[in-house]
């Protein structure tokens, strides 16, 4: 595990949520990141028992066909990530970047919230500012979220989130 380090994102004057975070959040605060969610592993020699963890996690970046797959689910290296950071993070803040829904209907309980950021393009700062409260929180869904691939063929059953499910902050 690292201290937060900025980075340069693969696209030229990208931000992404993890490089606004230090800036954001609380004072006194300090943001660890581990691209695999082990906090087991701390090198810094730091008693690290986070309040809160931020799990980012989705699709990459497309466009047109490109992101077309057989299976509107989480990579199973996301899963496992949210699987594992559920069990090791007091509270557990997921972030889906994607350009649909996504079926999360196993892994929802171990959340103690989620965001769907869709693809934030370069932008992503806007997130993490939304997140922390410097810019207001305003989302409604566009699409209702399934609770299974099988409800994207067939229609049937109560959907995970209805169109229009979301939340206003300030």
């Amino acid at each position: 595990m690292e201290r937060h380090r900025n980075r340069r994102s693969p696209a030229a004057g990208a931000r992404a949520v993890l490089d606004r975070l230090p800036a954001v959040a609380p004072a006194g605060t300090v943001v660890y990141h581990n691209r695999f969610g082990r906090l087991d592993r701390v090198a810094t020699g730091d008693d690290l028992d986070p309040d809160l963890c931020i799990a980012v996690v989705g699709e990459r970046p497309y466009a047109e066909g490109v992101g077309d797959k057989g299976r509107l689910t989480l990579s199973s290296s996301d899963q496992d990530l949210v699987d594992r950071m559920s069990a090791e993070c007091g509270d557990l803040v997921v972030i889906i970047v994607s350009g649909r829904p996504l079926v999360v209907t196993d892994l929802i309980d171990g959340m103690d919230a989620l965001v769907a950021a869709w693809l934030p393009g370069t932008e992503g700062q806007g997130v993490a500012d939304v997140l922390f409260g410097v810019e207001p929180f305003s989302a409604t869904l566009p699409y209702t979220w399934p609770r299974s691939t099988d409800q994207l063929q067939d229609g049937v059953g109560d959907p995970l989130f209805p169109y229009g499910f979301g939340l206003q902050t300030g």
